[in-house]
């Protein structure tokens, strides 16, 4: 398996990958700079279509001190007006952080023009948030896509990746849970 599966796509070594819709903008210009297309499409679906999405987030712990958790509002507050998200989302590619960034001039041009930055967008009907153990378990991440990687790399039976993996998660969550109820 790739060390960076979007590496190897931005160096046309594999043709397909699943993968942040962060990383648009840069495969996008190693396209053009390359002289190849790219193009998205919505995830695949079987028996339901949902797609997961995620990442990160903005969050304050319950115990800071005031001004600390002043100054972080004054900083989301920033972030989640409409031109500050449709920016972002110009710039990387990651969704925007609001519905109304869609509506701002320069996002909503981009969206109408180039098929590949709407797609993501187009989705959002069917999204679900991701798994909280990927953002607060340690290395979960790695568990999940190296499970991932048996199923498709090695044909290990998928039930039985699963299995293995919910154990591993679990014990991981066990090691953290303290923590994280702490700070919840």
């Amino acid at each position: 398996m790739a060390d960076s599966p979007s590496v190897d796509f931005q160096n046309q070594l594999i043709a397909t990958l699943v993968t942040s819709t962060g990383g648009l903008q840069g495969m996008t210009e190693a396209a053009e700079k390359g002289k190849w297309e790219v193009g998205t499409a919505f995830v695949p679906k079987k028996e339901q279509q949902v797609v997961p999405t995620g990442g990160g987030g903005f969050g304050m712990l319950a115990y800071s001190p005031k001004d600390r958790k002043q100054a972080a509002w004054k900083f989301i507050e920033f972030c989640g007006k409409a031109e500050n998200s449709a920016y972002w989302t110009l710039t990387t590619g990651y969704l925007p952080v609001i519905n109304a960034a869609v509506d701002e001039p320069d996002l909503k041009k981009r969206l109408a023009n180039d098929p590949n930055f709407s797609t993501a967008v187009k989705q959002l009907d069917i999204v679900r948030k991701e798994d909280e153990v990927r953002l607060m378990v340690p290395n979960a991440n790695i568990l999940i896509y190296t499970g991932l990687q048996k199923i498709w790399a090695n044909n290990t039976p998928a039930k039985q990746v699963f299995t293995d993996v919910a154990g591993q998660l679990k014990k991981a969550t066990d090691k953290v849970r303290k923590n994280i109820e702490k700070h919840v």
